[in-house]
């Protein structure tokens, strides 16, 4: 996939909406999304807005090998991109409703899956065992929102995709209306 640069809607949509509204546009998501979504600091949007987010792989961020959590986010702000907020996943999946399908079926392997467009928001908890961001991915014909737990060691292939904020949620996008 090449680079991508996209609007996104933001829309109000309670905590105990999200899932029955992802049911509805026949989004699924796993057991780490229910738990990533359940948690206290997990902010919902309360006002409609727009933002602009680009989708990029490492190697567009100048990366000429894998890299950590850390450094792929110190790489996106030195670039003036900034990190999703974690409800952007959301909007995003319903949004991007047409990606490559990814070459492996399986769907829970402890690595970063092939086609995957990753969100890597600021962490809603420290710990290890608590799902830390989310990623989009279609598998045979069937789109996700899944969340992942990963520690600051884990290196994300090359040809991982990421999506980051290019214009702040809160900004006025340029041609959109009040």
């Amino acid at each position: 996939m090449k680079r991508q640069s996209l609007q996104v809607e933001l829309f109000p949509l309670k905590k105990e909406e999200i899932l029955a509204y992802l049911d509805d546009k026949g989004i699924l998501v796993n057991d780490y999304f229910k738990t990533y979504l359940a948690h206290p600091t997990y902010q919902e949007v309360v006002e409609k807005q727009k933002c602009l987010v680009e989708i990029v792989s490492l190697a567009d961020m100048g990366f000429d090998r894998e890299a950590t959590a850390p450094q792929i986010g110190a790489r996106a702000v030195e670039m003036g991109y900034q990190l999703p907020p974690a409800p952007l996943g959301v909007y995003l999946r319903l949004t991007l409703l047409e990606q490559e399908v990814s070459q492996d079926t399986v769907l829970s392997q402890g690595k970063s899956p092939d086609g995957a467009i990753c969100l890597l928001s600021p962490q809603l908890e420290k710990e290890f065992t608590f799902p830390r961001s989310v990623y989009l991915r279609k598998v045979d014909q069937d789109l996700w929102l899944r969340a992942a737990r990963f520690d600051d060691e884990y290196a994300f292939p090359l040809t991982t995709l990421f999506a980051f904020v290019t214009k702040n949620a809160n900004e006025s996008v340029v041609g959109s209306e009040p």
